[in-house]
């Protein structure tokens, strides 16, 4: 007996589905459905809040000890001496002749002039090789200034030693003195116009000073601070996955 056999599909394994898509309102069988991820910002700041609490109390116990010590150590910082000479740009001779004061005003006027070279080669450098020290030294540890209305010109010096804060201040001053009368030979003045530059007051005793407390505490703080931040972060992201995963 012969007849028309049917074709029949072939039985075999059945691929997976793929998950659809939905579009405009329906679901797109061609469209594969991806799972969101998340960013490292969203991973990092779920790991930060994860269970903070023994964090926050590591980070805050660790801080409070780092910035007590770094206060102490802020307060027991290097004391400071400065010493202080006082000159006078004179010069008898035409102050004494002089019809109106213009004389005083151009002499008042020349202590700007020294008062700016001073931190410059032309003085800290014959001063650096005096003290056989760095010019850089010279110029950042002395001023010189010139206060309104004076005849005045004060050098000041300041170092972590007594002595050498005072020899600073009395080498400058001399040498301001020195470059004055080499300025004056230079250049021929007449000995009735020459112009002086006179210690009337030598380098003072030295007067120490430290730190300040409110120096010492804003140091404190700033420690405390930043060893919160790196300890809370550490340990959330080193030491707590460890530890669940030991556990």
């Amino acid at each position: 007996m012969t007849g028309t056999v049917a074709d029949t599909p072939r039985s075999g394994p059945t691929a997976p589905a793929r998950p659809a898509a939905q579009h405009n309102g329906a679901l797109d069988p061609h469209v594969a459905v991806h799972e969101p991820t998340d960013d490292w910002q969203t991973r990092l700041w779920r790991d930060l809040a994860r269970r903070p609490r023994r964090s926050l109390a590591i980070a805050l116990l660790v801080a409070v000890v780092v910035g007590v010590l770094s206060g102490i150590l802020a307060a027991r910082g290097a004391i400071t001496y400065s010493s202080e000479a006082a000159m006078l740009i004179d010069d008898p001779y035409s102050l004494a002749t002089a019809a109106d004061e213009g004389q005083i005003i151009k002499l008042s006027d020349l202590r700007f002039k020294y008062a700016s070279l001073a931190s410059t080669e032309l003085i800290a450098g014959p001063v650096a090789s005096e003290l056989n020290v760095p010019v850089g030294v010279v110029e950042g540890a002395t001023s010189v200034t010139a206060p309104s209305n004076s005849m005045l010109l004060y050098v000041s010096a300041r170092w972590t030693t007594p002595g050498f804060a005072e020899q600073l201040a009395t080498s400058v001053a001399q040498e301001i003195s020195a470059y004055i009368q080499q300025e004056e030979a230079t250049y021929n003045v007449p000995s009735a116009d020459r112009y002086r530059a006179v210690l009337v007051n030598p380098a003072s005793a030295t007067a120490g000073s430290g730190p300040s407390r409110s120096h010492a505490a804003l140091v404190g703080i700033g420690a405390f601070a930043g060893a919160a931040v790196i300890v809370f972060v550490l340990s959330q992201l080193v030491w707590e996955p460890r530890l669940r995963r030991r556990t």
